[in-house]
């Protein structure tokens, strides 16, 4: 049967639009695309996307209103099946093209619980709607460990009626949340601390009126390497799935608690000796040990834990566990002992560690310092 020119024109216009969204998801990182079936309907190129290439396919494969003898390669365009390719298989094609989920990998939350070891880690996402008004179904699984076991299901923050978008029916029930809680409040508690305040109001305020694109979860993990898996579907039906990678690490420090000090005696050296490496021949000298200061010891999300020593001016370093002090040093010498876990955190770049202070008095029984 033939196309009416309508039709024709119809089409010519979609397929505009089309390339329009198509450009706008080809510039996107990370895009998901259909999950139904082994091949993707629409992609044409089996390249895993919906994109301009399958577009242009669209073009040649279109036939109208069938049954008509369909190439091969043009059967992923007949959504139905019916045995051809024509407008309300552009509709579904359309709405393929026309929503895509992107992300970039998460900053990793911070754990500064020392007993539970968890933190909580915030994770943003975004899906690009060619129509923003268009109901999407967002479903969010996370996986502890990232081992491709689901544990759990996260709420979307702000959608509270469930409709992929964050607009003003949610605002208006963020206000009636606020400061009182209750049914259908928990999607608002970003900070999962059992209320809706202005610290949520932050959070919220971020993701409303943004076109109904960015949105975030959270939750408290544990430390480690975790992932999120989203599922995103219109209401034809149609399904795009994204496995974000996301982390909690250990940022808190172990904290050494030290002795309020010693007292020890230079020990002395064999004539030119050289104790502690600065040219000078030293007359006597005291080898101290890290742990030789530690009151008791450090319990830590991260363990082990390692111990150095230092002088207060001196740059801590987790390999100087010992400390040579001789008669340049004085009758009375301040120490700084650092308890290192082996956790890097991620705002520093460096091993969470921490000190106390404590101090040596020197005994000079043996007369080896001159005054």
């Amino acid at each position: 049967m033939q196309m009416q020119q309508g039709s024709t024109v119809q089409l010519a216009v979609w397929i505009t639009v089309l390339t329009c969204i198509s450009v706008a998801a080809l510039a996107n990182q990370n895009v998901s695309h259909s999950t139904r079936g082994e091949v993707a309907f629409g992609d044409r190129d089996l390249d895993g996307d919906v994109d301009l290439f399958d577009a242009a396919g669209f073009q040649i494969c279109f036939s109208g209103p069938g049954p008509v003898a369909l190439a091969p390669e043009c059967s992923v365009y007949d959504r139905e099946p019916d045995g051809d390719v024509d407008l309300d298989d552009y509709a579904l094609f359309r709405d393929a093209a026309g929503f895509s989920l992107s992300y970039h990998i998460p900053t990793p939350g911070c754990s500064f619980n020392g007993f539970s070891c968890g933190g909580q880690a915030k994770i943003p996402f975004t899906v690009y709607k060619s129509a923003p008004d268009a109901p999407v179904n967002i479903q969010l699984i996370y996986d502890l460990n990232a081992d491709g076991i689901s544990d759990g299901i996260l709420p979307v923050f702000g959608d509270a009626d469930s409709d992929g978008d964050i607009d003003l029916r949610d605002a208006a029930q963020f206000q009636r949340c606020f400061g009182q809680g209750g049914s259908n409040c928990d999607v608002f508690d970003f900070a999962d601390d059992g209320d809706v305040d202005i610290a949520d109001y932050r959070e919220f305020s971020e993701v409303f009126g943004l076109g109904s694109t960015a949105f975030v979860t959270s939750g408290e993990f544990p430390i480690g390497q975790h992932a999120l898996r989203v599922f995103v579907n219109d209401t034809n039906g149609y399904g795009l799935s994204e496995t974000i990678p996301f982390a909690v690490a250990d940022c808190k420090a172990p904290t050494p608690i030290c002795i309020n000090g010693i007292s020890q005696q230079l020990s002395p050296l064999p004539p030119g000796t050289d104790a502690d490496g600065d040219g000078d021949i030293d007359t006597g000298a005291l080898t101290l040990f890290a742990t030789d200061f530690i009151a008791s010891p450090v319990s830590d999300c991260s363990e082990p834990i390692d111990y150095s020593i230092s002088r207060p001016f001196e740059t801590p370093d987790v390999e100087q566990q010992v400390l040579i002090v001789t008669c340049d040093d004085g009758a009375f010498v301040s120490v700084r002992v650092y308890a290192w876990d082996q956790a890097v955190n991620p705002e520093t770049g460096m091993r969470n560690h921490d000190y106390c202070e404590s101090n040596i008095i020197i005994d000079n029984n043996f007369s080896l310092c001159t005054p």
